[in-house]
C-alpha cells in the first residue's frame, strides 16, 4: 500500500481475511515473565499525574516545608488535575478548609500551612476565602507559581527567590524539632 495513497478496507474483506489488519513485522500478543502483556512499558504511567521539577525538589524551599505544607501543595495539585491541567485554570483553583481536612491535613495546620507555601513562594492567594452562612461562603482561590498559568502559560516559580541554606538558623517555633527555616518566620 502506498503511503500517499489511502485505501480504506470494508467489513467483508475484514471478516475473509483478519490478518490484512496486522502489520506484517508485529510480534504475536505474549506476556514476559512478570505477566505484563507485550508491547506495553514498565514506563507507562496509566493515569493522570503530577510533575514536580527535581531543581524544585532540591531547592532549599522545598526541604523546609512541613508536611502539612507539602499537603496542602498535593491538594492544590489535585485540584488542578481536576481543572484539566489548564494554564488558563491556575489561579482560580478553589479549596476549601474542609477539602484540606477530607485529604488529611489537621484542621489547625492548614493555616500555618498556606502561610508557610506562600511564604515560600510556591502558591500565591488569589482570592481570599470567606466562612459563614451559604450564600456568602468563598472558597479560597490559589495560583501554584511553578505550574503553567494564564494565557501565554507564564511560570513564576517565587521558590527560586530563596537562597542557599548555608548554615541554617532554627528559629524558636521549630527548635523543638531541629529543622532549618531559611531565617523566615512564618
Amino acid at each position: 500500500m502506498d503511503s500517499r495513497e489511502k485505501q480504506f478496507l470494508n467489513a467483508e474483506e475484514v471478516e475473509a481475511n483478519p490478518a490484512i489488519l496486522r502489520h506484517p513485522d508485529a510480534r504475536q500478543k505474549c506476556s514476559n515473565r512478570s505477566g505484563q502483556a507485550a508491547g506495553i512499558s514498565k514506563e507507562h504511567i496509566p493515569g493522570p499525574f503530577s510533575w514536580r521539577l527535581v531543581e524544585m525538589q532540591k531547592s532549599p524551599a522545598y526541604r523546609v516545608l512541613s508536611l502539612s505544607a507539602r499537603k496542602i501543595l498535593d491538594r492544590l495539585e489535585i485540584e488542578l488535575a481536576q481543572h484539566g491541567f489548564k494554564p488558563e485554570e491556575n489561579g482560580f483553583l478553589p479549596c476549601t478548609f474542609e477539602q484540606f481536612v477530607e485529604y488529611g491535613v489537621e484542621r489547625g495546620a492548614i493555616a500555618p500551612g498556606i502561610r508557610e507555601v506562600v511564604a515560600l513562594g510556591f502558591v500565591q492567594v488569589t482570592r481570599k476565602g470567606s466562612a459563614g452562612n451559604a450564600e456568602h461562603r468563598q472558597p479560597t482561590l490559589f495560583l501554584l507559581t511553578y505550574r503553567p498559568f494564564g494565557s501565554h502559560k507564564y511560570v513564576g516559580n517565587g521558590w527560586r527567590r530563596i537562597g542557599d541554606m548555608g548554615k541554617p538558623k532554627p528559629s524558636p517555633r521549630r527548635r523543638e524539632a531541629g529543622r532549618p527555616t531559611l531565617g523566615l518566620e512564618i
